[in-house]
Parts: C-alpha cells; sequence; structure tokens
C-alpha cells in the first residue's frame, strides 16, 4: 500500500549507497595493488 513505497524507497537508496561504497573501496584496493 501507500505506506510500503518510502520504506520500499529508503531500502532501494541505501543498497544503492552501499553499492557505491563497495565500488569506492574495490577501486582503492585495485589502485593499492596495481601502484607496487
Amino acid at each position: 500500500g501507500l505506506n510500503d513505497t518510502p520504506r520500499l524507497f529508503y531500502m532501494h537508496f541505501w543498497a544503492a549507497d552501499d553499492a557505491a561504497k563497495l565500488a569506492q573501496g574495490l577501486k582503492a584496493a585495485l589502485a593499492l595493488t596495481n601502484s607496487k
């Protein structure tokens, strides 16, 4: 229903933010590995 929409949107936003942080971490790890 209408009450579920904000929660679904929040969960999607949180998951997307988490994925972005994960990607940043992977990029940083790759940069460290490549610099050696």
